[in-house]
């Protein structure tokens, strides 16, 4: 139970009393998520706030009118 950081093995050590294996993680900064959506969520955003805009201007000419 080893291993190798250029092969990307990991080095364990084994507790047989308890039937456990561990070994230690480097929490390591600078990794980051991947993105998701890209620009057609940008457009569904655009095209929303566009129907949500001329819906207030309607209400606001309607209730002129009246």
């Amino acid at each position: 139970l080893s291993g190798n950081a250029e092969t990307g093995e990991i080095t364990f050590t084994s507790n047989t009393t308890e039937g456990s294996l561990s070994t230690d993680v480097v929490n390591k900064a600078g990794v980051t998520l991947p993105e998701t959506g890209g620009m057609g969520t940008t457009l569904f955003y655009v095209a929303g706030a566009g129907l949500v805009l001329v819906a207030v201007v309607l209400l606001i000419t309607r209730k002129r009118m009246n």
